[in-house]
């Protein structure tokens, strides 16, 4: 995410939307000048979905207004704010359920100019619920995948990024990445067992994901995902079966190659006592 088109977006979604578009700088770390925190993000959760090189984002974010009724959350670059939907909280200017009215928001950074979104609800340092849709460009679009010399050729990456422009920090965000349609999940690149990964599927459709936890203001999230054709030549679904069963069976004995660590780790010591 470059930044690329947001001046467009904002002029845009203010001609379409009524949305105050006021440019200013901050300090570091400040909600706003004068340093009022505009709310706290508890929980945020993007799902992605293709459609064709482009992702259908949806991000969902639980979160407590500021003493003003204010919400700050992030604004994704290369995308298009399709709607937003307040499933706890009454947005200002109609009832819960609604789309909110948001504010757009540039705020000034060591790297540049950012922007974010402030959503007004009508009640103060209250736990509020947003759903975010987004139509973002060029999300998958593919790229050679970067791997060891023992998997296979012909294996594509589709990585995904998420910058925190928000002035205020994000307490948990985590992640789903769909993978498309006729392909299959080689792997997540980076895979860890000890860490919050996870691979599912949902209503068909494989997914790869990840929990980041906190992010603090300014933080970029990546996650990349290794994908091959379905039904491909039978060396690479045998690789794909492998490192996706190699994975199952460390996730579900990471407690075990845990103990068995620390067990290595106490005879070292042992040995050099």
């Amino acid at each position: 995410m470059k930044g690329k088109g947001y001046i467009t977006f904002m002029v845009a979604a203010a001609l379409s939307m009524g949305l105050a578009v006021t440019a200013m700088a901050e300090e570091p770390g400040s909600g706003e000048p004068g340093g009022a925190q505009l709310g706290t993000m508890i929980e945020m959760a993007d799902r992605l979905a293709p459609e064709g090189e482009d992702a259908a984002v949806i991000s969902h974010i639980k979160g407590v207004t500021d003493s003003q009724g204010r919400l700050a959350v992030p604004m994704y670059q290369d995308a298009e704010l399709v709607s937003v939907q307040a499933e706890a909280g009454t947005p200002k200017g109609g009832p819960q359920g609604q789309v909110v009215s948001l504010k757009v928001e540039p705020k000034e950074q060591h790297s540049g100019m950012t922007s974010y979104l402030v959503a007004d609800f009508d009640e103060a340092d209250f736990p509020v619920e947003l759903t975010l849709n987004w139509h973002q460009e060029g999300t998958y679009k593919m790229k050679a995948a970067k791997t060891s010399g023992t998997a296979p050729g012909n294996l594509k990456a589709v990585t995904y990024s998420m910058v925190n422009t928000a002035p205020v920090s994000i307490g948990s965000y985590s992640l789903e990445l769909a993978v498309p349609e006729g392909y299959e999940l080689a792997g997540i690149v980076g895979y860890d067992p000890e860490e919050e990964y996870g691979i599912f599927t949902d209503q068909g459709v494989k997914y790869g994901a990840y929990v980041f936890g906190e992010v603090p203001v300014g933080r970029e999230c990546e996650m990349t995902v290794n994908i091959k054709k379905a039904g491909g030549n039978l060396a690479l679904s045998m690789w794909g079966a492998t490192i996706l069963i190699s994975a199952y069976f460390l996730y579900k004995n990471k407690g075990m190659l845990k103990e068995a660590k620390e067990l290595a780790a106490k005879k070292k010591m042992g040995g050099n006592s």
